[in-house]
């Protein structure tokens, strides 16, 4: 379990540097071609797997469950792009991860999954820290904050749609290969009819600086190749929305990896939000033995109301035999 948890932290963490990734590559294509070729490098890096696992035909529920997620990561990434159009990158990415909240209720919804108390309350906490960390205002929402808002919703159905089928395939990393290739046929011609073919030209002809090139590879190799892949081997272990409580360390990451890279500062209130969601995050963890101590305190407390109150009795039966004699 606790190697689960560490795969779905270094999800986050390859996400949150994947914005890194995406400042890059914006300097030499559009949104929807940047996707593409996330997509496209994390295909052709994972597509090994396909060969090593001799798996080259699939059943029927195989290829619904590639469809699915596919769909749900395809339209995802389409609506947080198309968003960030007509809206900043702090709110775009504050609202992104209202997927963690909801995710238990969507899970609620379809599958009648309770959600624990202990789970609400870190949830809270760590939605607390990542509002100290944006210090956004919503006295402004906009059509692009609408789309992101939907973003926000595939999100959800994309890792509920994980958790429901990652019994399907025998092995992981098949699962990924395909959804990456699902993704790409879905973003290709919305990249052709969006943008036009200039940039996959200028791509081709090698004509795309070494920083954007690097940044690409970055995103397409560990930003979602690697860390879709830990994604899907998390949650073979892990509760959807637990494990949508551990992504929410995407932003602060996020935050992080530009200060060091990019020098974008961090006000002292993100730090404070940083703390406090990683910790949320570690408390979850953790709320299997917080249980275990909490019954074993009650329990403690219970003998000792028992015995207490049996000496009471015999006190009294000893007082009532003295009176009688």
């Amino acid at each position: 379990m606790i190697i689960a948890y560490c795969c779905a932290f270094l999800a986050a963490f390859f996400w949150g540097a994947g914005f890194i990734g995406s400042r890059f590559g914006l300097e030499a294509m559009g949104p929807m071609w940047v996707c593409f070729f996330r997509f496209f490098v994390a295909f052709i890096a994972t597509s090994p797997i396909l060969f090593l696992n001799r798996q080259v035909s699939f059943s029927s529920r195989e290829l619904k469950a590639v469809g699915v997620c596919s769909f749900c990561l395809a339209a995802m990434m389409f609506l947080q792009i198309k968003g960030l159009q007509y809206t900043t990158v702090a709110k775009s990415g504050f609202i992104t991860i209202l997927y963690a909240f909801m995710t238990p209720i969507l899970a609620n919804a379809f599958f009648k999954k309770k959600v624990s108390l202990y789970y609400c309350m870190m949830a809270i906490i760590a939605f607390g820290g990542v509002c100290l960390l944006m210090e956004l205002d919503f006295r402004n929402f906009n059509y692009g904050d609408a789309l992101t808002l939907g973003c926000a919703f595939f999100s959800a159905l994309h890792i509920l749609s994980v958790g429901h089928f990652s019994d399907v395939f025998r092995s992981s990393g098949v699962f990924n290969v395909l959804q990456m290739l699902g993704v790409c046929a879905l973003t290709l011609p919305l990249a052709f009819i969006l943008e036009g073919a200039g940039p996959i030209q200028d791509f081709m002809m090698g004509a795309v600086s070494d920083q954007a090139f690097w940044g690409l590879l970055f995103m397409g190799v560990f930003s979602t190749a690697l860390a879709f892949f830990l994604q899907m081997r998390s949650q073979k272990f892990i509760e959807p929305h637990i494990v949508a409580l551990v992504f929410l360390m995407e932003s602060p990451l996020g935050a992080a990896m530009g200060w060091f890279v990019l020098d974008e500062g961090i006000g002292f209130k993100g730090l404070i939000g940083c703390t406090i969601t990683l910790f949320a995050v570690a408390m979850i963890a953790l709320e299997k033995p917080f249980q275990e101590v909490i019954a074993n305190v009650l329990g403690k407390h219970e003998q000792r109301t028992k015995r207490q109150t049996e000496r009471r009795s015999r006190s009294g039966l000893v007082g009532n035999a003295g009176r009688s004699l």
